[in-house]
This record gives C-alpha cells, structure tokens and sequence, in this order.
C-alpha cells in the first residue's frame, strides 16, 4: 500500500512538472507570435521607414530574449520546489560559487557582458563592414563583420584574412560602421547645399590688375559644376585695409560637392589663387599667409595696442 501511495505520489509531482513544462512553452510560443506580429505589422506599415525599423528591432529583440530567459528560469525554480527540493540552500551555494567563478574568471565574463552590449546596442551585425580604430584615432582595422558571438566577434578584412577580436576588447575600441552611412538621420544634411565665404587681399600695386582677375574668377564661377547656380554668387571689391585690396566671394556648394565640403573649398580658394598668379598680381604680405575662420587679419598698426598678431591675407567662413 505504501508503495502505490508512493507511486501516486511520484505521479502527481511528474504531472504538475509536465504541466510547468507545458505552460512554459505555451507562454514562449505565444511572445514569440506577438514579436513576430508585431516586427511583421512594422514592415507593413508604410509610415515608418527603415532607420526606425531597425531602431525598433534593436529594443524588441534583446527584450525578447532576455524574457524568454525569465520564463525558463521561473519554469525551472518552480519544478525543483514541486519536487521537494529546498532553494534556499541552493541559492545559497549558487551565490558562493558565483561570486568564487566571477573572481577567477573576470576576463571571460567581462567578454561575454560585452558581447550583450554588443548584442543589444547592435553597433554593427553580420554582413556590416566597419572601421575599428584606437581611442586617439589610430586605426586598427576595417573588415566585414562575419559573427558577433558571445565571446568573440569574427571579422575578414578585404584580402580575406580572418579576424578573432575578444569582445571586451572591441567595446574599447571606436568603430566606425560604413554600412550604416546613408541610414543615418545626419546624412540629409550633408546632401543640402552649403555656403562658402572668403576674403582674400591683393598689393595696392595691382589695383590696374583687379578688374581682370574679377572677371576670370566670374568666369570660372560660371563653368565651375561643383557651384550651385540657382543661388546668388559673389565677386567683388569688399574695401581697401591697411594691408591691401580685399576681394570677397560668396559661392554655394551643390549637394554632390557639399559631401565633399574640404575638397570644395579648395578648389575654390585655389582657383582664386590661379586667377591671381594669371594676371601677374600677388597677395599681400605674401611671406607670411595664414587661413582663420572667420577672423578678420590684425594690422600692423594693432600689433602694440591689443596684441592681435599680423595674420593673413586671407581668410575663409564657411557654414
């Protein structure tokens, strides 16, 4: 009789972790269906584009699993306490024995914490290809990304020499993703035209001479494909200083050259210099040349009173 009680025992607690069991994969599968309807319904939606897909993906899908991880555990702790099992002692032990794992294998854990970083902020993913480079800019890599693993991240640069890079050593590096260029918000900004203004200074010898560089830098202006013509361009006499004839100019860039804004500039400035040398003009204090940003030269004269220093025959804004 106390065997089948026994066995009737053993029954029933076989049958409440069946249960436990049952009603942990109810609840995985149906978070699985409602993140699955939820990232489908985002697709669909033609109000959202992809920056916030992606975006939306990056919350959703490490919550998900981290939830499925709570469910598992939850399952696993109430069929140990159905089978009699005391968790009291053994929370302890696990609580003793971690802290003892976490002393003697910190380098493991540290790259397996950063790996979910990597994994829920998702800096890059598989297929990306990315810069990596030291905290004062030095590069150290550009490769394609070929697996983000707990651990370790699996790259292969152009020549297809394979890369094993440990994860806590990846979260200290800067990385650069080129995939992700034309998804970014900014990116607009760098296709909208930009303003390019500069003043330059020529000797009082070559006033005889201004007319003509005037004229070829206009027509430069007129032919240049990099300037954008729908907006005003300017050329022209700005004033007379202590050091010389200043001529100011005021160009647009177009959205391609505004992508490549440092390139645009010199082409500008240079072609300047060009319609100078044509005309057997010089610049101003020639021996000592000098680009600020926006800052107005200091003169001779100033040198003694508020100690602005002789800069320049030119100087250049740009916006």
């Amino acid at each position: 009789m106390a065997g089948l009680d026994h066995a009737g025992f053993l029954a029933i607690e076989a049958t409440e972790v069946a249960l436990i069991i049952f009603g942990v994969w109810v609840v995985l599968r149906m978070k699985d269906h409602m993140v699955s309807g939820m990232l489908r319904s985002r697709v669909q939606d033609v109000r959202t584009d992809s920056i916030s897909d992606k975006a939306f993906e990056q919350v959703v899908l490490p919550l998900s699993g981290m939830g499925s991880w709570a469910v598992v555990v939850s399952g696993a702790l109430m069929s140990l306490h159905v089978l009699g099992i005391n968790l009291a002692p053994l929370l302890t032990v696990g609580g003793i024995s971690g802290i003892v794992v976490g002393l003697s294998a910190q380098a493991v854990l540290g790259n397996m914490v950063s790996g979910l970083n990597l994994y829920i902020s998702r800096p890059f993913v598989a297929g990306e290809r990315v810069d990596i480079m030291t905290g004062s800019g030095g590069k150290v890599l550009s490769a394609f990304v070929e697996e983000v693993s707990p651990m370790r991240t699996h790259l292969r640069d152009d020549h297809w020499r394979p890369y094993v890079i440990p994860n806590k050593v990846l979260a200290e590096l800067i990385i650069s993703n080129e995939s992700r260029i034309i998804e970014s918000n900014s990116v607009s900004f760098y296709n909208r035209m930009r303003s390019f203004q500069f003043t330059a200074t020529i000797r009082y010898q070559d006033f005889d001479k201004l007319d003509g560089i005037l004229k070829d830098y206009k027509r430069f202006m007129s032919e240049c494909s990099l300037i954008d013509r729908t907006l005003p361009t300017h050329v022209n006499l700005d004033g007379f200083s202590n050091d010389g004839l200043k001529i100011h100019v005021h160009v647009h860039s177009n959205p391609s050259a505004s992508r490549k804004f440092s390139s645009f500039k010199q082409e500008m400035l240079y072609n300047l210099g060009q319609c100078v040398k044509k005309s057997g003009a010089d610049f101003a204090w020639k021996d000592h040349v000098e680009f600020t940003n926006g800052i107005q030269p200091g003169h001779p004269g100033n040198v003694g009173k508020d100690r602005t220093p002789e800069l320049a025959s030119m100087t250049a804004v740009a916006t």
